[in-house]
């Protein structure tokens, strides 16, 4: 078995297998080896968790290049036999390749944000480690059991970082957290036994091009048009809307962005609700096209009009982190409008914004983080002049910003653009709805960015503050640079995963013609 490119075989060999391996043994090392929590340990464990993300990015980086970029098919695909005759397939198409790639470029980032961690060191890196694993098998597993499991656990990392740093208040947000991700988790799998039931396999590329029923089907005395496909949609799209998570659903997670380290923040945006979207572009869209041309437009205005009541309250919010928490509420409102729309530049954006909101999140958060360490607050209005005393920090924030309300020539503009499309080309009114929630966006961020960093420094405990170390700065080079990279070269990205966006859509727009047809066709008889 082997990584082949145009042919040519590679000497590397399980590649995804080494890509999902290496965090885990990472973590399985610090877990069962390092001993200790004086400096040395400490040091000796940031080190360890900064080498092996930084080697899994050079495998992603690997399977990148090595990849055919033409194909919508599976590719580096392997199967690996475990004990008590258990097997894990392993494989990747253009859509999990780039999010595996995403995930492996955030992790180094976010292992360095955390370095100045002084408490329970090992710990924080174990858990890192353990969700950039668990993220990397979900995105490359090709059995629905494997994806559950993994899909499953990578909460585990979230809630325990939020009940070991986050103190009392923590704890209760952790309270709240499993209370709102249990019934999900039991939902989901259910939905997927069902699929493994009906259709006899747990393959997801099979089951992807399995049909799934759409005869009417009688609940409680409702006909419902579209049968199975429908139920099952809309309990899908139910669990994903409350993991994103979208208005109004969005409270147990505004509690962990609060109470939570700024690192373990950028996980649950950037890898747990980065999971949650992507189980409607794997499973809900190619497995029930039906269910989403019955019920695409509904979800989308349900969509923005919680995009529109995120962005109302994202002015309300005092804390720094609750309102980058509205903010991104609102940004993945977009993820799902590019999804609900079914079309190709729909699917397109909503990818795309997926990509973009994960690494404006790492930014953002880590922005926090710098101006929390030296100002020790997390109030907007204790702060105020910032770009006097740190004007590249202040840069840096202002392109961060400048993405995520779209500005032309950053990653926010090519996902947001590229989704309304989308949604326009299924229902003109409804892209005209979504300039409400883009107004918003552009007037917060404005609004945002003025209180805190321009104006006269009035405070005492800005007067004295230092621009960015070379640590900080090493930081915020790679995200800022990805998002202007992303922004001018978007081909990248989109070239990655237009055959596997094409293949969805003409499966979708096939079966609902076949739909039609099989509708019409008694009529007319």
């Amino acid at each position: 078995m082997g990584l082949y490119s145009g042919g040519e075989l590679m000497l590397v060999t399980m590649p995804l297998a080494i890509l999902v391996s290496l965090p885990a043994l990472a973590a399985l090392i610090l877990i069962l080896v390092l001993r200790g929590d004086d400096p040395a340990a400490n040091r000796n464990a940031k080190r360890l968790a900064m080498f092996t993300s930084c080697t899994t990015f050079l495998v992603a980086l690997l399977l990148v290049g090595s990849s055919d970029r033409g194909t919508s098919e599976f590719q580096f695909v392997e199967l690996h036999e475990l004990p008590f005759d258990l097997t894990i397939k392993l494989g990747v198409d253009g859509i999990s390749l780039a999010l595996v790639t995403l995930v492996s470029f955030l992790t180094p980032i976010i292992v360095g944000t955390s370095w100045p961690e002084t408490k329970r060191v090992k710990e924080f890196m174990i858990l890192v480690l353990l969700a950039q694993s668990l993220t990397l098998l979900a995105l490359t597993s090709m059995d629905i059991a494997i994806f559950f499991i993994a899909s499953e656990l990578i909460f585990v990392p979230a809630v325990l970082a939020l009940f070991l740093w986050g103190g009392a208040k923590g704890q209760a947000a952790t309270q709240r957290a499993m209370m709102a991700i249990a019934p999900g988790s039991i939902a989901l799998f259910a939905l997927f036994a069902y699929l493994a039931w009906q259709s006899g396999m747990t393959d997801i590329p099979s089951l992807q091009r399995h049909q799934f029923p759409t005869d009417p089907v009688d609940l409680l005395g409702i006909n419902i048009k579209g049968g199975m496909q429908t139920i099952l949609l809309l309990g899908v799209v139910l669990v994903v809307v409350a993991r994103l998570p979208l208005v109004p659903f969005h409270n147990w997670s505004l509690h962990l962005l609060r109470h939570t380290r700024p690192s373990f923040a950028v996980i649950h945006i950037s890898f747990v609700q980065l999971i949650a979207a992507y189980i409607l572009i794997r499973f809900a869209l190619p497995m029930f096209p039906v269910g989403i041309n019955l019920w695409g437009g509904f979800l989308s205005g349900l969509t923005v009009l919680g995009m529109i009541y995120a962005g109302m309250l994202m002015f309300q919010q005092q804390e720094i982190k609750p309102a980058l928490g509205y903010a991104f509420i609102l940004q993945f409102g977009f993820v799902a409008l590019g999804v609900f729309s079914m079309r190709q530049q729909g699917l397109d954006g909503a990818l795309f914004h997926m990509t973009s909101n994960a690494i404006l999140a790492a930014c953002l958060f880590f922005g926090y983080s710098i101006m929390n360490a030296r100002v020790q607050s997390g109030m907007i209005n204790e702060y105020g002049g910032l770009y006097l005393r740190m004007p590249i920090f202040s840069a840096a924030m202002l392109i961060a910003i400048l993405a995520m309300v779209g500005m032309p020539g950053l990653s926010g503009f090519i996902g947001m653009m590229l989704s309304v499309i989308g949604a326009y080309q299924v229902n003109s009114w409804m892209a005209v709805a979504v300039g409400i929630p883009v107004v918003l966006t552009l007037g917060f961020a404005l609004g945002f960015y003025q209180k805190i960093f321009l104006g006269d420094v009035i405070r005492e405990s800005v007067k004295h503050i230092q621009d960015v170390d070379r640590r900080e700065l090493a930081l915020l080079v790679p995200m800022i640079g990805a998002i202007v990279l992303l922004g001018l070269f978007p081909y990248l990205l989109l070239d990655l995963v237009d055959p596997s966006v094409q293949v969805i859509e003409t499966q979708i727009t096939d079966a609902w013609a076949e739909f039609n047809a099989i509708e019409i066709k008694p009529a007319d008889q």
